[in-house]
């Protein structure tokens, strides 16, 4: 018999809950109904892989961009408006999964920055944000590897 909301920290857990996988470190778990369970404040488990997308020099994947699309709450057709291309074309880079995606730089770079400007609230760190995507090489089909958060930094 095990007590009621016993909670323990894993070293390495590969959660999929938000759509695409993010391996979190010293992930903080509680036992619910018998199943572990990630114990940490959603919004800012988002915001944290948000602003890890931002920064992740490789090209984003179809789930990276179903995830930014649905953080912003908008429709294929919606985020495509904003990108300044069709819907197809969000719906073909979604269709990708773990894979990245074939758009242009310009435009993934337009999402990294529509990321930032939305988490980020100082005006240096965005700048400084801003100046390394700059750097970053457009180079298509790079295999993308894990997104990796640290659970103590997600505190329920």
């Amino acid at each position: 018999m095990t007590a009621l909301g016993e909670k323990k920290t894993l070293k390495r857990l590969v959660d999929h809950s938000l759509g695409l996988e993010v391996v979190i470190v010293n992930a903080p778990v509680v036992r619910v109904r018998g199943e572990w369970t990630l114990n940490v404040n959603r919004n800012v488990y988002r915001e944290a892989v948000l602003r890890h997308l931002v920064r992740d020099p490789r090209r984003m994947t179809g789930d990276q961009v179903a995830f930014v699309r649905k953080c912003f709450g908008m429709t294929s057709r919606a985020f495509a408006g904003r990108l300044g291309v069709k819907h197809t074309a969000v719906l073909k880079w979604e269709s990708r999964k773990q894979y990245p995606t074939d758009m242009a730089w310009t435009t993934e770079k337009e999402i990294r920055m529509s990321i930032l400007d939305s988490v980020e609230k100082s005006a240096t760190r965005f700048r400084e944000i801003w100046r390394s995507l700059g750097a970053m090489e457009d180079e298509n089909g790079r295999a993308a590897t894990e997104i990796q958060i640290d659970g103590a930094d997600l505190a329920a």
